[in-house]
């Protein structure tokens, strides 16, 4: 079928896809540079906020209510 297509600027801003007359599905896809990364380091920030919030509560000698 088809294949990939060059991306143009289109009024400065927009992107435009040249595709000759006739019916046609145009997919646009994008993923951002460090979205990986920024996945990767929230859910570790997440985890050691998780054991502080562990250590700290067996430290002090806080317990759930029963």
């Amino acid at each position: 079928m088809g294949g990939p297509a060059p991306l143009l600027t289109a009024n400065t801003l927009m992107r435009a896809v040249p595709v000759p007359p006739g019916a046609h599905l145009v997919a646009l896809t994008f993923t951002p540079p460090g979205l990986l990364a920024g996945l990767a380091l929230s859910l570790a920030g997440l985890c050691v906020l998780a054991w502080l919030a562990l250590a700290h509560g067996k430290t002090t000698g806080l317990q759930a209510a029963s």
